[in-house]
């Protein structure tokens, strides 16, 4: 089976964060009110969902069959699904976090804005600093981990980007399988009115949009799309926190730098050594902790992880945002929430994915 590692990272997205997606499913595949439902891999071989209806439990074997099959294949499959079970059991069910992310994607507030580079800097050992310059005044942001689609020609194609360049366009391209351009999302660090700062860290092997950063130079154009966001924490929160690997830095900074200063904050970052510490700490409700991997991988240390188990977490009133390498980041999720951390109080992205 191909890509199985991804796969079942997936499916666990699926029943960790899109539960309710998956029940949407259920209902739609069996005859009867399904009121718990799983992605699983069935028999080695089939995406399948295991049901309960209250009186009994089953497995319903989808025909998505994992052979020679990536997990990108899944998630259109998923999606495919999804948009099939709400035409057949429209409002009956409420519409699920996935349709409103669609939703929100497609929304006025996102819209594509063609760039230059106008500004290239190293500010750590590992991180290159990208400033956009265009026309910026209408995009709208929450001040917190705000991210943008990066879309750039491909490095072998004569694609011009042009002003009316979309993400229809880009999305189009996708599904047709044209290599002209290729994306990826990235947090804002910094806006004015006509700049955009965008870090980009830097690999040894670098592919996609990361290629694309190590040899940018000034002048190059790109579409930035967007801009969305994850953080969402209840209201009234008291305590705060936050925790990444050197791709969550923008998103994390920038929560820091707006965050209200009645909130008690606590930061976790993750990053090779001492050559790629970024300290902004400049409100006295902000504690910042470094946590240096030196000979560790990118990805593969478990000093963030230790570090956080560590945490005496407050009795109520807190939330915890996190944001970096998939397997990572569920690791650490998993920890909090056997220690009782509810689902409402807590986000952890992947942002990137170990090889």
């Amino acid at each position: 089976m191909k890509d199985l590692e991804e796969i079942e990272l997936l499916l666990e997205d699926y029943n960790n964060n899109h539960s309710d997606a998956v029940l949407l499913i259920s209902n739609h595949l069996s005859k009867k009110k399904i009121i718990r439902a799983e992605a699983i891999i069935y028999d080695s071989t089939f995406f399948a969902i295991k049901a309960t209806d209250g009186s009994s439990s089953f497995i319903m074997k989808t025909s998505f069959n994992f052979q020679a099959k990536t997990a990108e294949n899944l998630k259109k499959y998923f999606i495919k699904q999804i948009y099939q079970a709400r035409r057949n059991i429209k409002d009956a069910f409420p519409k699920t976090r996935i349709e409103m992310n669609i939703e929100k994607s497609s929304s006025a507030s996102s819209r594509s804005f063609l760039s230059k580079v106008k500004k290239i800097s190293m500010i750590s050992k590992n991180i290159r600093e990208i400033t956009f310059e265009g026309e910026f005044e209408n995009l709208i942001t929450r001040r917190t981990d705000d991210f943008m689609l990066v879309i750039v020609p491909q490095k072998e194609s004569n694609f011009k980007m042009n002003q009316n360049y979309s993400i229809t366009d880009f999305r189009r391209q996708s599904i047709e399988g044209r290599k002209d351009t290729f994306g990826a999302f990235y947090s804002i660090r910094k806006l004015d009115d006509d700049e955009l700062k965008i870090w980009f860290v830097l690999h040894d092997h670098p592919a996609g949009l990361g290629d694309w950063a190590k040899r940018a130079e000034i002048g190059d154009e790109a579409v930035l799309w967007g801009p969305r966001s994850l953080f969402n924490p209840p209201e009234n929160i008291e305590h705060l926190i936050l925790f990444c690997d050197e791709s969550g830095l923008p998103a994390m900074q920038s929560i820091s730098e707006h965050l209200n200063n009645e909130i008690n904050c606590l930061v976790f970052y993750e990053v090779l050594d001492e050559g790629c510490c970024i300290p902004i700490n400049k409100k006295r409700n902000i504690k910042e902790n470094w946590i240096y991997r030196k000979e560790d991988l990118p990805g593969e240390s478990k000093l963030l992880l230790n570090t956080l188990r560590k945490v005496k977490l407050p009795k109520k009133n807190f939330y915890i945002f996190g944001a970096g390498e998939a397997f990572q980041m569920i690791g650490i999720k998993n920890h909090f929430m056997n220690i009782g951390v509810l689902k409402d109080q807590i986000n952890v992205s992947g942002y990137w994915k170990r090889k």
